[in-house]
């Protein structure tokens, strides 16, 4: 909608927006009057609501929901406000509703006229009374013009017939024309209704103001704007959102290839929405279509709209694992103040080090960050990775720079210490290293999607800091500048502020295709116009707002009603028929929803005419689908039969060989299926590092052994990718983390219990285990009530299992968690497994080979037999499904290896092994176990003595990773189920088995 002044005889000139145009008129009349911003009014709102309690009302507790609250009752208010709806009106209306918006408006009032501003809502009123009041010249800027054209608009609200009758009145009174509102006259056939509808429609606006301003001495005149037969040229149906976009971006093309510039193109969509807008702007950025919108994408579309987003979530608290990484990531940050490093690329590298390696870490929400630091320092010194130690000083801070933008207590604190972290991130700010890498990409390729997306991440960050300092401006004019805030209800106000402030005047741009509602394009000749999104209840009236009901409104006086549903209906329905009827040819599109059966007025009335359907296919590789790009194009091709590019018909045969693979068990692995090609001396050395075993000081654990003996890729990623599953911990327990404490507690607790006189003075063996488990898992300091629990439960579990311990007869407690590896002195060092001698004396090979495998890791609990020297016990905690016996020594080997380390070192003749397991509720119990003791001692030699067959098993596993062979080919199929590495092998769900008979048929001799 624009306003133009003119002189008599002359074209109209000057032509503005509605809004700029009231906005400065009232600051020339009346400089004295202040505007308040949209971000004052919602300040001043939420301080009416605070600022006493209302009757009825219960305000939400977080700041963070009070201010959508306030934003909420702001809007009604904002509505009543321009209808000319005044407190006392609504005093005497009945309903709590009412007595809440009264309140808020009446404390709103006297905030506003404090300080000397007016709502912007209620603007024209004001303009209207200083109109009247005060010398006029300044308006028509300084030259003798005495006629306003108003054209474009159709939605009248009282607060804009005041002063456009005010401002009539001064025109007149000057021997001018005065105003002129021009509104449409269909003299043909309309695609949305039929014609008399139409004509009901725009009868009603005009009637209603000819009916107002006839009423006057000299009101404003209605010049009608003729509109001729207007034609659809086609329908275009669409399976999805998508596939609408894509038909959309396919009938731009094909009009400018025949001619048509771009600004006289537009496409209407019925609401400036995202989740709507997005997949258009995709299709239009790949068709390389110029376009304008009225308002650009959300600053979080953007990663570095999200990272600064991120920066003030993560002041807010609480610490998410996932939103460090995703700020260590981001493109854009410059995270040297946090790795210590000045160069760009070194502290982006070791940023992305660092967000790698928080990804192991098990902590996934922390309310102040310690629990993530602590979990990542205790994970580096026990890994001994000494060139990450850097790592838990760079989180804390990381941390310590969003703390202390927490730590602002006012609005003007918070955005200070916000832009100052903005600026020493340089986020926002591209560098000349970023810049030069997009300049060669698009000079590589033509395009210039990064140089782009710098620019959308710029404008972000920008629109984020700008809507920061507009709220800290706001907060100053309505003298709220003091007023004590959190980090997590300034967030909520950038982000209301941010959205709202994407709005740019809707202007079109030359060279580029426009995007608009109808209310923009009213009027307005187009050579095409693509109406989109034309589902059943598209272009209806926008919501009317929780807080205004219909008894509300009937108790308002009939001047100073807002517009109803159905009033509202009829304006969004006459401003898309001026629209559409304003343009040379027109089509409509629309995306099948889930109502299949209704159809919206438009397409019914489009289709009962005849007018041609074009259904866009919902695949992008249809024949029939658009081609609105290369790729594209490339993807319709080869859907009909082309040859692929050579790296496409790669990629195919690849993917052919291997489901082939995985569909014949017996099939031989290949290059891309589990076969590493070890011939080059160079690169079988490589692998054979990368595996370990291979030397003393380079061992490999016993629990990559036992993850390889199960599935050869699956030790493989495990042990030189890697790989594994990630389960968080939270405050409260998880397995991964129950297991962690228990074992730490358990430690502690034995070796105190043995040194306080173990079963000799049981009693006291508890007390002294009890208060060491509590100090190792410092069970005693401050703690949140989740965390407690964790830290309670491992303690108790610790006391049981050593209250277990200390009432068994036989064994008594040795060692806890005791290693075996290079690290340690013999005989606790590097276990060798070297070939074993066959009963001929000769030595019996794994594959071939005779050299020794090493093997490290770290055992729960040693035992010593009572009085007797020459036994031991090997324990293992448990906390999930046990192992079976008959797979000890083939598939787990943990036990078994375990015994023979502990006979090496310790020298004994016997040695048992058994799984000790507590539950969630604390019960204790030992596997195996039989109904006698003899029984239960000779099964638990049983699996100690199959160390002999856990050591072929070990290195016919440890050599095969490295001769090359990591089929993907588990022993048992349910291993998949839990596997760190499936998203990498890709291995189907379901796939053919080889039966173990017809296994050993075939096999060799």
């Amino acid at each position: 909608m624009e306003i133009a002044l003119t002189t008599p005889g002359a074209a109209a000139r000057g032509a503005r927006t509605l809004r700029s145009f009231v906005q400065d008129a009232l600051v020339t009349l009346a400089p004295e009057v202040g505007w308040a911003s949209t971000e004052g009014t919602r300040l001043v709102a939420r301080a009416a609501l605070e600022a006493a309690p209302i009757a009825g009302v219960r305000l939400p507790d977080e700041p963070a929901e009070r201010v959508g609250f306030a934003h909420v009752v702001d809007t009604a208010i904002g509505r009543l406000r321009r209808a000319g709806t005044r407190p006392e009106h609504l005093f005497g209306a009945p309903g709590a509703e009412a007595a809440l918006l009264a309140e808020v408006m009446r404390r709103a009032d006297e905030l506003l006229a404090a300080r000397g501003l007016v709502d912007p809502r209620a603007g024209g009123f004001a303009l209207a009374r200083a109109i009247r009041s005060r010398p006029c010249d300044a308006i028509f800027d300084e030259m003798n013009a005495r006629e306003v054209l108003l054209s474009g608009m159709l939605n009248f609200e009282p607060d804009d017939l005041v002063w456009l009758e005010a401002l009539n009145d001064r025109a007149r009174k000057a021997g001018g024309r005065g105003v002129s509102v021009t509104l449409p006259l269909f003299t043909g056939t309309s695609l949305f209704a039929e014609p008399s509808d139409d004509e009901e429609a725009v009868g009603t606006v005009a009637a209603a103001l000819e009916k107002r301003w006839g009423e006057l001495e000299n009101g404003p005149e209605i010049d009608w704007q003729h509109l001729g037969e207007v034609t659809a040229q086609r329908i275009v149906r669409a399976a999805n959102p998508e596939g609408e976009a894509r038909a959309v971006a396919g009938e731009v093309l094909a009009a400018l290839g025949s001619g048509i510039p771009p600004e006289a193109i537009a496409i209407l969509v019925p609401q400036l929405d995202d989740t709507a807008l997005d997949p258009l702007r995709a299709a239009l950025e790949d068709a390389r279509i110029p376009f304008h919108e009225p308002r650009g994408p959300s600053p979080d579309t953007s990663p570095e709209g999200r990272a600064a987003l991120g920066l003030l979530s993560l002041a807010a608290g609480p610490v998410t694992r996932e939103r460090v990484i995703e700020l260590l990531r981001a493109p854009g940050v410059h995270a040297g103040i946090w790795v210590g490093e000045r160069s760009e690329r070194d502290a982006e590298a070791k940023a992305a080090l660092l967000a790698h390696r928080l990804r192991d870490v098990p902590v996934e929400v922390d309310r102040s960050g310690k629990l993530l630091v602590e979990v990542l320092r205790g994970a580096i010194e026990a890994e001994g990775r000494g060139d990450e130690a850097w790592m838990p000083a760079a989180i804390e801070r990381m941390l310590a720079s969003v703390q202390r933008v927490a730590a602002g207590q006012t609005r003007a604190e918070i955005a200070t210490r916000f832009d100052a972290l903005c600026d020493r991130l340089q986020l926002g700010t591209p560098s000349m290293n970023e810049l030069g890498a997009a300049l060669r990409i698009e000079a590589q390729r033509g395009r210039s999607l990064a140089l782009r997306a710098i620019g959308e991440g710029s404008a972000a960050v920008r629109a984020l800091r700008d809507a920061a300092r507009g709220i800290v401006e706001a907060a100053l004019a309505v003298g709220m500048e003091s007023t004590p805030t959190k980090v997590e209800e300034m967030l909520a106000e950038i982000r209301r502020a941010a959205s709202g402030s994407r709005i740019d005047g809707g202007g079109g741009r030359a060279g580029a295709v426009r995007i608009a509602r109808p209310t923009e394009l009213c009027g307005m000749r187009h050579e095409l116009l693509i109406v989109t999104g034309l589902s059943p209840a598209a272009y209806g009236p926008e919501g009317e707002g929780a807080l205004i009901d219909e008894r509300l409104w009937a108790a308002l006086p009939p001047g100073a009603r807002p517009k109803t549903a159905r009033e509202r209906d009829r304006v969004r329905r006459m401003e898309l028929a001026w629209a559409m009827g304003s343009a040379r040819r027109v089509i409509l599109s629309h995306a099948a929803g889930e109502d299949e059966g209704a159809q919206h007025p438009i397409i019914a009335r489009a289709v009962k005419a005849g007018v041609s359907l074009r259904q866009e296919p919902s695949s992008r590789v249809s024949r029939a689908a658009s081609r609105i790009d290369p790729r594209g194009a490339e993807l319709v091709a080869l859907s009909a039969g082309s040859l692929p590019a050579p790296l496409i018909a790669d990629r195919v045969s690849i993917e052919r060989a291997r489901l082939a693979f995985f569909l014949d068990p017996r099939g031989e692995a290949g290059p891309f299926t589990g076969r590493i090609d070890c011939e080059d001396p160079a690169l079988s050395a490589h692998l054979r590092a990368c595996v370990g075993g291979d030397t003393p000081e380079r061992p490999i654990s016993v629990t990559n052994l036992e993850k390889a003996a199960g599935c050869a890729f699956a030790g493989f990623a495990r042990r030189v990718w890697r790989t594994r599953r990630s389960e968080d911990a939270l405050e409260a327990a998880d397995p991964r983390e129950r297991g962690n404490q228990v074992h730490a507690a358990v430690a502690a607790a034995f070796a105190a219990a043995r040194d306080a006189g173990g079963k000799a003075n049981r009693q006291k063996a508890l007390v002294a285990a009890r208060d060491a488990a509590i100090k190792a898992l410092g069970a005693d300091k401050e703690a949140a009530p989740l965390r407690r629990e964790i830290l309670t439960t491992a303690v108790a579990d610790a006391l049981a299992l050593v209250a277990h311990g200390l009432a068994e007869e036989g064994f008594s407690f040795g060692l806890a968690e005791q290693p075996f590896g290079p690290d340690e002195l013999p005989p606790w060092d590097v276990l060798p497994l070297p070939p074993e001698p066959g009963i001929d004396g000769q030595t019996v090979f794994v594959h071939g080979d005779t050299l020794t495998v090493f093997v490290e890791g770290k055992i729960d609990r040693i035992d010593r037999a009572d009085g007797d020297k020459r036994s031991a016990r090997v324990v293992d905690y448990k906390t999930g499904t046990l192992p079976k016996e008959g797979e000890q020594g083939s598939l787990h080997l943990q036990l078994p290896l375990y015994a023979a380390a502990v006979a090496r070192a310790l020298g004994v003749e016997e040695v048992q092994a058994l799984y000790i397991s507590a539950d969630k509720r604390g019960a204790i119990s030992a596997s195996p176990t039989d109904r006698s003791l003899e029984k239960t001692e000779a099964r638990r030699r049983a699996i100690a003595d199959r160390r002999g067959d856990a050591t072929r098993v070990a290195r016919r596993a440890v050599l095969g990773l490295w001769s090359g062979r990591i089929d993907p080919r588990p022993q048992k199929s349910d291993i998949c189920e839990w596997c760190d590495a499936r998203d990498v092998c890709r291995r189907p769900a379901v796939v053919p088995e080889e039966i173990e008979g017809d296994a050993e048929e075939g096999a060799a001799p």
